[in-house]
């Protein structure tokens, strides 16, 4: 009687802007690890990409995940992310993923959203219709972070950074930084 291997799993961790307070590195390869026992399948792998951004950068050009996808995708059966968003936030990114996945037969299952599987007939639909509501909430974010950036300059607010020469950063009265002149280096101007 011959029993058949557990498949090899590959888990992906990405977070784009890492803090003191983050979690989520822990709580990614938690619920993957979590998975992972769950389906029987055997860990071979953690790529773990932190302060990536999945808008700025394709699965294939990240540097831990890029390395097993372009080098080692014949050690892995399946590619486990915790949400779609952790692997990618572009429609074409993720078609190339698609795409890449069945060349070399190699699954990817989330850890956290059921309907993503890719072994299923319409389960290439569902996760580009997935990638595009990420990819406009990447858009969105972009769009916030911007307008407040504009927000804030027009406002005189401080954004933080290297002052320019001649001014230095001062918090007022009301809580706000601000830019002000820095009479040493106006002496010197």
């Amino acid at each position: 009687m011959s029993t058949t291997p557990p498949l090899r799993a590959l888990i992906v961790v990405r977070l784009s802007r890492v803090t003191e307070a983050t979690t989520s590195p822990e709580r990614q390869r938690q619920d993957c690890l979590e998975l992972c026992e769950k389906r029987g399948y055997e860990v071979v792998g953690v790529a773990e990409d932190l302060d990536v951004s999945a808008g700025a950068t394709t699965p294939f050009d990240r540097p831990k995940l890029g390395k097993w996808l372009r080098a080692r995708h014949n050690e892995i059966d399946v590619i486990v992310i915790y949400r779609m968003d952790r692997l990618v936030r572009r429609l074409l990114d993720l078609a190339d993923i698609i795409r890449w996945a069945q060349e070399h037969d190699v699954a990817i299952v989330s850890a956290k959203e059921a309907f993503l599987d890719l072994t299923s007939p319409f389960g290439d639909v569902i996760a580009m219709l997935v990638a595009k509501v990420a990819e406009m909430e990447l858009e969105a974010i972009s769009s916030r972070n911007a307008s407040a950036a504009t927000h804030n300059i027009r406002a005189g607010k401080w954004r933080g950074g290297t002052p320019p020469w001649g001014y230095k950063p001062e918090k007022g009265k009301d809580g706000v930084w601000r830019l002000v002149q820095d009479a040493e280096q106006v002496s010197v101007i």
